[in-house]
């Protein structure tokens, strides 16, 4: 678990929030685990204020809750919550993609170029790496959508479902094929065709969700 190492954050709230959010999203911090602001201003070495000032941020992302006169913990989550968090993430990163294809500019498509080349290049020796790409890529087509609304929702959505991810050992056996279909997309982006990058973009979730079920079925089995 992450120590202090405060001083590269513009300050000392920042710190902690960044801290414990990357904790609880890589499983560190486990669900129902207990938050308490003295021992975490013990870990951090400052005062009250900035604990809970970052735990109220926390708190505003659903990653920790606030239960009266008990304490904050972090959140739990189930498969079934997963479930539901890529249904809704699913629904606006489509319409990301069709208003992307519209409202894009040419630099934008450019830099998703570069990092489908880059994912095919770490594509079967670095699956952490594909990882982030993975995710940069949807991200900079919801800032393509031109809606900054639409772009915070689906981050928040992204983390939540990281972090079941994590919790459950649940991980995707298909980035090659995957990554081919981002290719499909990015051609349809480059097009313009708002209708046909959203039709891609539908079809790419259902096949990704399909291979997370997968992965859960087969954990159980095993």
């Amino acid at each position: 678990m992450h120590q202090s190492g405060l001083v590269p954050y513009r300050t000392k709230s920042e710190g902690v929030y960044r801290i414990l959010r990357e904790d609880i999203l890589e499983g560190r911090l486990k669900p129902g685990e207990k938050l308490g602001m003295t021992e975490l201003a013990e870990r951090f070495g400052v005062k009250i204020p900035p604990i809970r000032e970052a735990l109220k941020r926390l708190e505003g992302e659903g990653l920790v809750q606030n239960v009266p006169h008990v304490g904050i913990f972090v959140s739990e989550i189930s498969l079934d919550e997963l479930a539901k968090i890529l249904e809704v993430r699913s629904a606006l990163e489509i319409l990301a993609t069709k208003l992307c294809a519209q409202r894009a500019p040419d630099s934008l498509l450019k830099e998703l170029e570069r990092i489908v080349r880059e994912m095919d290049r770490v594509i079967l020796e670095d699956r952490k790496r594909y990882a982030q790409l993975n995710r940069q890529f949807h991200q900079i087509i919801c800032q393509g959508s031109g809606n900054s609304c639409l772009a915070e929702m689906v981050d928040m959505l992204w983390d939540r479902s990281q972090r079941a991810q994590v919790l459950f050992r649940l991980n995707s056996q298909r980035p090659v094929s995957s990554n081919k279909e981002h290719k499909e997309i990015l051609e349809a982006l480059k097009s313009r065709d708002g209708e046909k990058a959203a039709k891609l973009a539908s079809e790419h979730k259902h096949a990704a969700f399909k291979s997370l079920t997968e992965s859960i079925k087969a954990g159980e089995d095993g």
